[in-house]
């Protein structure tokens, strides 16, 4: 329980790397094509990572409690990681920032919670991204009942 807030805190370092896509652009010595597998290989990776780790903790909350609270904390822990991958790409906050500078980031949050129509790009990103780690657990959690 005490390493919870500590996971929950990096985890989203994990599919942060799709976003990396962004640098994507022509005009350096590599050809786009390599760029571009370089960096879905290493999203490819995260996002599995991330989903992996993800049903991990799933199947430790359903054991200890309930189905219902493990999807209830899944649910939750996908769209703060789409909200800390937010923060990362556009603010340019780090994991790493929550310790060394609580305050500045907990004011960023804040501001956007209490202020939501303010900045829809925040929510855009966040309800945007949500939904796709939702879709891609949800079908990582099939593969893996069907498997097993």
């Amino acid at each position: 329980y005490l390493l919870f807030p500590v996971w929950l805190i990096f985890l989203p370092n994990a599919p942060y790397i799709i976003t990396d896509l962004v640098h994507l652009h022509q005009g350096t010595k590599m050809p786009i094509w390599y760029d571009f597998l370089l960096i879905i290989s290493f999203s490819i990776t995260g996002m599995l990572l991330f989903l992996t780790s993800l049903n991990s903790m799933f199947l430790m909350v359903k054991t200890r409690f309930s189905h219902k609270k493990a999807w209830f904390m899944s649910i939750s822990v996908l769209f703060m990681s789409s909200f800390g991958i937010y923060l990362g790409r556009y603010l340019r906050w780090n994991s790493w920032d929550l310790f060394h500078k609580p305050q500045l980031l907990l004011n960023d949050v804040l501001v956007r919670i209490t202020h939501p129509i303010q900045h829809p790009k925040t929510w855009i990103i966040t309800f945007g991204l949500g939904f796709f780690f939702l879709i891609s657990f949800l079908g990582f959690r099939s593969l893996n009942e069907n498997i097993n």
